[in-house]
C-alpha cells in the first residue's frame, strides 16, 4: 500500500585536536524520523521504537605512536576491502542494514570499538585488529521497510516473536590481521579475520499453545574469513578485485 516511508532529520557532529605525542576525534549522530508521526499507524510499536529516534556515537577515539608503530583505541571504521559499494572484503565494519544499501557508504558503515596497531615499512603495511565488544549488524525488527518475515497463512498478525541476541562477552570479541604489499604498483594484501558473524541468521521455533506463534532468534556463529584483495592503476582505469572464504556461517 502507498505509504511514506522515510521524513528524517539528522544533526551529525565532530570535534578533533591533539598536541604531537597524542591526537583525538569524537562524534556523533542524532536522527528524528517524522513518518511515524504522518502515518503512525502503519508500522508496529517496535519499529517505530527503533527508528523514531536514534542516537549514535560515531568515530571516536584516540591516536599515539609506540615507535614504529600507530596505534588507535576507541571508536573506528576498519575498512579492509577495495571495491567500490561492494562489501565482499569488507569484514570488519558493521552495517545498518534497515534500509538494505540505499544508505550513503559513510552512514551504512557502523563503527567498531576496537584496538588497532599499524606499522609501516617501505611498501609494506601490516594491520592487527582487537575487538573485545563486538558491533553488529543493525537488522531492524519485524515489519519494518526491509524486514521481510512472510508467516504462514494460519497465523494471526501477531504471531511473531523476534529474539535478539546478540553476544556481548570478552569471548564473544573479534580479532585479525592484514599485510598489504607494494610490488610494480600493483597494491596487493592478504587478510584474516576471527569473529562472531555480524550479519545474523535467524534460528526458527513454531508453537500453537495458546495460539500459533513463531519465534525468530538472532545466531550470531563464530566464524573464521580469510581473503586477498588487489589494486592496480592503468592509467585510464583501475583494476580491482576481492576473494574471501568464510567457514563456520
Amino acid at each position: 500500500p502507498e505509504h511514506w516511508s522515510m521524513a528524517r532529520a539528522r544533526a551529525e557532529l565532530a570535534a578533533q585536536g591533539g598536541s604531537q605525542g597524542v591526537k583525538w576525534k569524537i562524534s556523533g549522530r542524532a536522527d528524528a524520523d517524522a513518518v511515524f508521526a504522518i502515518d503512525s499507524g502503519f508500522y508496529p510499536d517496535a519499529v517505530r521504537r527503533d527508528q523514531q529516534y536514534q542516537f549514535d556515537l560515531r568515530e571516536t577515539y584516540l591516536d599515539f605512536s609506540a615507535g614504529d608503530v600507530d596505534i588507535r583505541l576507541g571508536r573506528q571504521h576498519i575498512v579492509w576491502g577495495e571495491m567500490v559499494g561492494l562489501f565482499f572484503a569488507d569484514v570488519v565494519s558493521a552495517k545498518d542494514q534497515r534500509e538494505f544499501v540505499l544508505q550513503e557508504f559513510d552512514i551504512l558503515r557502523i563503527p567498531q570499538w576496537a584496538a588497532r596497531a599499524e606499522y609501516f615499512k617501505d611498501d609494506l603495511h601490516a594491520e592487527l585488529v582487537w575487538i573485545p565488544y563486538m558491533t553488529y549488524n543493525d537488522v531492524g525488527k519485524p515489519g519494518a521497510e526491509f524486514f521481510e518475515v512472510v508467516l504462514p497463512e494460519s497465523f494471526p498478525e501477531n504471531g511473531l516473536r523476534y529474539v535478539q541476541d546478540q553476544p556481548q562477552g570478552l569471548d564473544d570479541g573479534a580479532y585479525g590481521a592484514r599485510l598489504t604489499y607494494l610490488v610494480n604498483g600493483w597494491d596487493l594484501a592478504a587478510f584474516y579475520y576471527n569473529s562472531r558473524d555480524a550479519l545474523p541468521a535467524f534460528a526458527r521455533a513454531i508453537s500453537f499453545d495458546p495460539q500459533p506463534l513463531l519465534t525468530l532468534t538472532e545466531v550470531h556463529e563464530r566464524i573464521d574469513q580469510t581473503g586477498a584483495t588487489l589494486a592496480k592503476d592503468f592509467g585510464g582505469f583501475v583494476l580491482k578485485a576481492e576473494t574471501i572464504y568464510t567457514s563456520g556461517r
